[in-house]
């Protein structure tokens, strides 16, 4: 099942290997790089604005699972230090 909400589970280990060298938030990325082109092929307002709320949506789950994962997870503030959130140079 795939949760609303992302809430880290007990036992969690830090990965910091494969993308999560440089971004936080690989899945997020992947999901954004599959629709992106989807939406904007044949853009309609709708394609758009359905877009503009999935990208929303993402940007709002980073902030809160950063948050319940720098109190989950020893070593989270320096990771955060060292990489980027999501997109390398932007966010």
């Amino acid at each position: 099942m795939f949760p609303f909400s992302p809430i880290p589970r007990k036992g969690l280990v830090l990965h910091i290997n494969g993308p999560y060298r440089w971004i936080r938030h690989p899945m997020y990325l992947a999901v954004l790089l599959f629709f992106i082109p989807i939406a904007l092929h044949q853009a309609t307002w709708l394609k758009r604005l359905l877009l503009l709320m999935l990208i929303a949506d993402i940007i709002v789950k980073i902030i809160i699972e950063e948050k319940l994962l720098i109190m989950a997870i020893d070593g989270y503030n320096d990771y955060i230090k060292k990489t980027w959130r999501l997109i390398p140079f932007l966010f």
